[in-house]
């Protein structure tokens, strides 16, 4: 606003003709500004959602969800740690929100990895990430998903089928680095009386499963405007919840259903709201389309450094903003700019949306980090950056999306394009391996620097998108891991 008000004495192309007052609170309280799409998109889409996951809150899924990630991971190396993962997975997928997920699974999990044996900061640091996740998992990947399907005219269904392969290759590269922790540091399951059968489990979280299922089949398969899927979904809760004898659909869960929900949705519309007077004034000053111009004059005509600009202006406003924010103003002002280099739309809003969710562990504002530190009772700044360590991977799959469209928009009208676009999924899910042994410099014993060079230069091989670079890193990669693994199943040293 300030800016708006007294940016024509500023100098040069930072500079306006000026606007008067009245001008200014004209287009903030206009359809330009507070009452424009973001706030739209918040009332008719994103509260009907937000009440979808409310009905599956009351009707206990933290704990359901709970219980199935123990029964599934429980038994495995550094379980603890897995479950976190698993749960924060399942957890997102109708929370949307990495705050809310990390107060919801972490309260569990953190403790259980300390027990086990884990680091307090690794394993507020492990729920932070997993959490964060939770924003870029199909099918409600919060409100930015809703807003951004909207701006780009990309029906919600299709986002959430592009967004499905990079928040798997996100939760496959972090569980891959948990793995090596608890290998590196012999860390083993929990006790067997701890961890609960998998079918009873299954049948009491079919009553949660069969509403997601609903939520996804009428979004992708039959596509279904995204208001009219969240009333079916919360419809098939109510209907699956009546046959629970043990905890059957009352109407006091529904009064919890929607006090949950307008408490949700406060905070969502306070952040629209906010950025719709950011994008009012973005509009009228001009400086949105300065910005844009500004990104393409620094990186030039390299998709590369136009990203990498991107990236950090994301993750910077990310800090300080809520992701639905940081990804509205980075989308006005960015998105032009990465369009203008021939990125498809879907693409470049992808990448900043992905940054704008993962600025939540990145210090020195990292609020998913410091909820994870706060509930570990660790250094909420060493817990930032052990997120960062750990979640290295998820920093590079965006740029693999964008510099190979084929890894999120599969294309299979021909045969060889839709297996380019599998294979090139596959083999950056594969550059997670070298990544985690660089990272730990641990595969199944410690390993010295060359190895560790050896790590890091197929890793860069297994991201250039390039077919004839990535299929040799991968053989030396898969190469490695048997080799390794062989001797160690063995008992035998490994030269380092």
């Amino acid at each position: 606003i300030l800016y708006a008000l007294f940016g024509k004495y500023l100098p040069g192309l930072i500079g306006h003709k000026g606007y008067s007052f009245t001008r200014v609170i004209k287009t903030i309280f206009s359809q330009q500004g507070i009452f424009g799409m973001p706030i739209g998109v918040s009332a008719n889409t994103v509260f009907l959602f937000l009440l979808f996951g409310a009905f599956l809150n009351v009707c206990g899924a933290d704990l359901i969800f709970r219980d199935l990630s123990t029964a599934l991971a429980g038994r495995k190396r550094g379980g603890p740690a897995k479950i976190a993962i698993i749960a924060s997975a399942i957890f997102g997928t109708i929370s949307g929100s990495s705050v809310a997920n990390v107060v919801s699974t972490g309260t569990f999990t953190i403790p259980m990895m300390k027990r086990c044996g884990y680091r307090p900061v690794f394993a507020g640091a492990v729920e932070a990430v997993a959490s964060t996740g939770g924003q870029i998992m199909p099918p409600i990947m919060g409100a930015a998903a809703f807003i951004l399907a909207e701006m780009t005219g990309i029906g919600y269904g299709t986002v959430c089928v592009g967004a499905a392969i990079p928040a798997f290759l996100y939760y496959i590269s972090v569980f891959i680095m948990v793995d090596v922790e608890a290998l590196k540091n012999d860390l083993l399951g929990m006790d067997e009386k701890d961890i609960p059968l998998l079918i009873p489990v299954l049948k009491r979280s079919a009553k949660l499963i069969i509403p997601v299922v609903v939520l996804i089949v009428t979004l992708v398969v039959f596509n279904i405007t995204p208001m009219r899927c969240a009333l079916y979904a919360m419809a098939a809760v109510v209907l699956c919840a009546l046959f629970d004898k043990n905890d059957r659909f009352s109407f006091k869960h529904l009064k919890n259903a929607f006090c949950q929900a307008a408490i949700g949705s406060a905070q969502i519309v306070a952040a629209c709201a906010a950025s719709g007077i950011v994008i009012a004034m973005l509009s009228l000053t001009g400086l949105g389309l300065k910005f844009s111009n500004f990104i393409l004059t620094l990186g030039g005509s390299n998709l590369v450094l136009c990203l990498v600009f991107s990236m950090l202006v994301s993750i910077i406003l990310g800090m300080g903003l809520p992701t639905t924010a940081a990804y509205i103003i980075t989308a006005t002002t960015i998105a032009p700019s990465l369009l203008k280099l021939g990125l498809p739309p879907l693409c470049a809003h992808l990448f900043l949306f992905y940054f704008a969710s993962l600025s939540c562990i990145t210090p020195p504002v990292a609020i998913a980090s410091y909820a994870g530190a706060a509930l570990a009772d660790a250094n909420p700044s060493k817990v930032g950056w052990e997120a960062v360590r750990l979640g290295i991977v998820a920093f590079l799959i965006p740029y693999s999306f964008c510099l190979t469209p084929g890894v999120i928009m599969l294309d299979f009208s021909s045969f060889a394009t839709g297996v380019t676009g599998v294979l090139s999924a596959l083999l950056t899910l594969l550059a997670a391996l070298p990544i985690a042994w660089l990272m730990q410099g641990y595969t199944y014993r410690r390993v010295g620097i060359l190895w560790r060079l050896l790590f890091a230069v197929c890793a860069v091989m297994l991201i250039i998108p390039d077919l004839i670079i990535e299929i040799p890193a991968a053989v030396i990669v898969l190469g490695i891991y048997y080799l390794h693994k062989r001797d160690y199943v063995k008992g035998r040293s490994i030269p380092a």
